[in-house]
């Protein structure tokens, strides 16, 4: 097993599964939500909002997947004020429930 530090909060685990493989563990929390985000213009008016909030480290948005997926990481993040967010800049979100694996390693 190796660690690795990245910053003064984040850490990546390197963990040996199957000659030569390995599991890769991160503990950067990562949320993702379906929105009524729609285009481009969308996702300029959240920006300065995601860019402002000090537990938001990285943001996306797939506007391509049928749920206008917006995915959030960070170490402090918190559904409610992603939700809050959205809120305030017009849209409406859900947060998505995690599946297995994000339950047992995530």
């Amino acid at each position: 097993m190796e660690v690795e530090r990245r910053g003064a909060e984040e850490m990546l685990v390197r963990l040996p599964i199957y000659k030569g493989s390995f599991l890769y563990l991160c503990d950067m929390k990562e949320k993702r939500f379906t929105t009524t985000l729609r285009c481009g213009g969308c996702t300029a008016k959240i920006t300065p909002l995601m860019e402002a909030e000090p537990s938001i480290e990285e943001w996306s948005v797939d506007l391509e997947s049928e749920g206008k997926v917006l995915t959030v990481r960070g170490n402090d993040v918190k559904s409610d004020r992603v939700l809050e967010l959205l809120k305030e800049a017009g849209f409406e979100g859900k947060e998505m429930k995690r599946g297995i694996f994000k339950k047992v390693f995530g």
